[in-house]
């Protein structure tokens, strides 16, 4: 397959690579003219265990891709000097990202965008939407975002780790040494800067995902995987909260939940894929 390889600088001086991978078949119109592709936490555009499974389905289905980094690809990057990726990030600042790529696929005369995110990717989606806006993205595909809510993990069954890890942050945070590097176990093993932390699990609760969704009138669909659904972790109850929002007219988005799907839908892209799909035929943008 020939692909072309994109890469753009955000307003605040981040270069992040990207590729375009067009479409090897025809399907029906979906009102689209390609879904940018948003990987999770430390991941990127080139090697994604759960986008490699789901692209050749969606490609043959004829929607181009674009798949892209954001500024938390990897687990440490540098940029102009600059460090980030998943370690340093903060959240909020996706929308920087998200406003550059879309400038880019303006330019290039790609004008209906669907945005599909995975894990941290479609939370980024979710709150990007929510708090500015995305001009040009008609639907969003929110694959697995995590729940990151300081009042249920405070009172989870893994609340004492929890508590203390955001306690050593906080520390950290007000004694001057926000970029200290922390290795954490809850939710998930990995590394994270104590500002870092606290912007993702403090108690503010600003990517507290059933919250963000009462502001998203952009036509979104979340889907979950029933494996990664466990007691206490950060995907718990989601899909039955969003259920419930629907219910009540507090949101508009589609829930659906794969069967025997873990967090990177392994063995499962064929049938996310036709999920993905068949909801974007029934619903108009």
């Amino acid at each position: 397959m020939l692909v072309e390889l994109l890469h753009i600088v955000t307003a605040d001086g981040l270069r992040l690579d990207g590729v375009l991978m067009p479409a090897s078949g025809v399907g029906a119109d979906f009102g689209l003219d390609c879904l940018l592709c948003v990987h999770g936490t430390g991941s990127y555009f080139y090697a994604s265990a759960f986008f490699n499974g789901l692209t050749p389905h969606l490609l043959e289905a004829g929607l181009p891709l674009v798949r892209v980094n954001t500024r938390g690809h990897d687990l440490i990057a540098t940029s102009a000097g600059k460090i980030h990726g998943s370690a340093y990030e903060r959240v909020s600042d996706c929308v920087l990202d998200f406003q550059a790529w879309l400038g880019l696929l303006a330019e290039r005369g790609f004008r209906r965008i669907g945005l599909l995110g995975h894990s941290l990717g479609a939370l980024k989606g979710i709150y990007a939407i929510a708090h500015q806006g995305l001009p040009g993205v008609l639907r969003l595909l929110a694959i697995s975002p995590p729940w990151l809510s300081h009042a249920r993990f405070s009172a989870g069954r893994k609340s004492e780790l929890f508590r203390s890890t955001l306690s050593e942050a906080q520390h950290h945070v007000a004694a001057g040494r926000g970029e200290a590097l922390m290795e954490v176990l809850f939710p998930l093993p990995y590394v994270v800067t104590a500002a870092g932390y606290v912007d993702k699990y403090g108690p503010d609760e600003q990517y507290e995902v059933p919250r963000l969704l009462r502001q998203v009138t952009t036509p979104t669909l979340v889907t979950f995987g029933t494996n990664e659904l466990g007691e206490g972790g950060p995907f718990a109850g989601l899909p039955e909260e969003i259920e419930r929002l629907k219910a009540a007219g507090e949101t508009a988005a589609d829930v659906r939940v794969l069967a025997g799907a873990n967090h990177q839908y392994l063995g499962c892209g064929t049938e996310l894929a036709g999920q993905l799909l068949h909801w974007l035929k029934a619903t108009p943008a």
